[in-house]
């Protein structure tokens, strides 16, 4: 994130030097497009004071000033944002404003991006039935049309952690497994580190020992992922997983039980 970061600079620092026809040819606005992008890209930094400002210079742009990509992605980041904050108000406002934006657009693309993100609304207020049923509408949406397939692993890991919290340890075990392949086969290491957090969660709910030395080595994996992409959004996930899993161990010394926090 730090490299795109960077390059994001560069390419914003040049966009003027892009002719009338080659912008034609393109068919969006560059100079706007970087600004979303560097947008979601400070806040996976965790730099989201500055993050903010430049979202929301996109989102009070007119429809008719604006692509509706440009306008969905920043609510896609809001949402985010309000999963890592807790902020029920603010998931709900952007979520929907997203669908809606995707659904009068007619466009495949943003349609999966709109439900996935209302998928995870859903997910933040623990509507979780709601949310299973739109991130896994919005995978299959994305299957079926063949767009939109870069959100692919990050809407696996969002299922499997709707799944974990719904109390389906199975399908949430077997979504997170799939959303891990899928990433690792793309590349894909910022849903992958999500991907890993959802499951060392659920491998800590275990009692069996060999699990918990898997759930260890995903925690350790995460950290390093972390540390790797720079997406500090995160870093309260792997921190609650280390301080249950921290508590826990304090309680099986103690009393010598093996009951394991979820």
């Amino acid at each position: 994130m730090t490299d795109a970061l960077q390059m994001n600079i560069e390419a914003t620092e040049s966009a003027d030097k892009i002719a009338k026809f080659d912008r034609q040819m393109l068919g969006f606005d560059v100079e706007l497009w970087l600004t979303v992008m560097r947008g979601q890209t400070l806040l996976m930094l965790g730099r989201k004071d500055e993050a903010r400002p430049l979202l929301d210079r996109i989102i009070h742009l007119q429809a008719d000033q604006i692509d509706t990509l440009h306008h969905v992605i920043p609510s896609w980041a809001y949402v985010d944002l309000a999963w890592v904050e807790g902020n029920i108000g603010l998931a709900q406002e952007h979520a929907e404003r997203a669908y809606i934006l995707s659904i009068k657009s007619g466009n495949p693309y943003m349609q999966v991006y709109g439900r996935a993100c209302r998928g995870v609304a859903h997910m933040i207020a623990r509507r979780l039935t709601s949310a299973i049923q739109d991130l896994s509408d919005a995978l299959s949406f994305a299957r079926l049309r063949k767009a939109g397939l870069e959100a692919e692993p990050r809407i696996l890991a969002d299922l499997a952690n709707a799944y974990r919290l719904n109390g389906d340890d199975t399908t949430a075990l077997a979504t997170a497994d799939e959303a891990i392949k899928v990433a690792t086969e793309r590349h894909a290491r910022i849903p992958e580190c999500l991907a890993r957090i959802v499951r060392a969660n659920l491998l800590l709910r275990s009692p069996n020992e060999k699990q918990m030395a898997e759930a260890r080595e995903e925690i350790a994996h995460s950290k390093a992922l972390m540390q790797e992409t720079g997406t500090v959004l995160f870093k309260n996930f792997i921190d609650e997983i280390d301080l249950s899993h921290s508590s826990d161990r304090q309680i099986s010394t103690r009393t010598g039980r093996e009951d394991h926090i979820a």
